[in-house]
């Protein structure tokens, strides 16, 4: 999906560096509740610490950052219910895989 909606969206396809023995946080679920105001500011200071220090995880947030003024700034299409379903299934194929 991300081949496919990259140059759309002007971004690139190269994934962040992240090393497998670093534990990193939820950053997107963090980054999303920090969002909503449902974060502590204690919490809300050690994940700003971590991605400070995290290249991945940095990127992670900016990316969602970027989808984000996407989607306010972006009028809404009608999409074709095929596309949507393709759309739906990849992510829970992805999301399955990461969970």
């Amino acid at each position: 999906m991300r081949e496919s909606l990259a140059p759309l969206l002007g971004i690139g396809l190269e994934k962040p560096d992240r090393r497998p023995s670093q534990k990193c946080p939820d950053v997107l679920l963090l980054f999303s509740r920090h969002l909503e105001g449902e974060i502590s500011s204690d919490l809300c200071a050690e994940m700003e610490r971590h991605i400070e220090r995290c290249a991945g995880c940095r990127e992670t947030c900016e990316s969602l950052r970027r989808t984000l003024r996407l989607c306010r700034t972006t009028p809404s299409p009608q999409v074709p219910e095929p596309i949507q379903q393709s759309v739906r299934e990849s992510l829970r194929t992805f999301l399955a895989a990461n969970s």
